[in-house]
């Protein structure tokens, strides 16, 4: 559930800074309109007439400067989300084409800050454990191999074959415990 919460956080984030933009606009609207009106009706007009003109003016420019400001933190924001989740997906990408290709030494390693930690934590035990079955059934099939060259020395050695034959039948049923872990269908 981290994930969750890191994308409630850059919502949380983006609602901010458009509520923070459109305060300081608001602000900034007040201190632009506040003109005197002057003594007569003709004062009052000309200076309505001319802070028309200048707050119109002024809203658009300073209502664009903060847009453009908080499109640039929402972008950033984004490149540092996107960043932390796409990077782990590069990762496990190229670890799941190795394990493909046969490599079972690699592991999923991500930065401090990233996120699906947990998720590689997974995927490197489960490469581990196909490592260690594989590791024991290489083990046991030498064994086998070892044995089968006895048994074939045997009969001119006068080794009993039977003692070998149930060395092989657990050699055998250490690969099948080391294989009954991976599920084939």
């Amino acid at each position: 559930m981290p994930e969750h919460k890191s994308f409630l956080s850059f919502g949380f984030r983006v609602f901010l800074y458009l509520v923070a933009g459109l305060l300081v606009s608001d602000i900034l609207m007040y201190y632009v309109t506040d003109h005197r009106l002057g003594d007569s009706y003709y004062e009052a007009m000309v200076v309505l007439n001319v802070a028309k003109h200048t707050t119109l003016i002024t809203t658009v420019a300073v209502n664009t400067i903060i847009h453009l400001l908080v499109l640039v933190l929402i972008l950033a924001t984004s490149l540092v989300l996107t960043h932390r989740v796409s990077g782990p997906m590069y990762r496990f990408e190229k670890v799941a084409e190795a394990v493909t290709e046969g490599d079972l030494t690699v592991n999923v390693k991500l930065r401090d800050k990233d996120y699906m930690k947990p998720q590689a934590e997974d995927f490197g035990l489960a490469i581990s454990t196909m490592r260690r079955n594989i590791g024991d059934v290489a083990a046991a099939s030498g064994s086998i191999r070892e044995k089968l060259a006895r048994l074939e020395d045997a009969q001119s050695s006068g080794e009993d074959p039977g003692d070998i034959v149930r060395g092989m039948r657990s050699d055998a049923a250490a690969i099948k415990e080391a294989l009954s872990s991976f599920k084939t269908s």
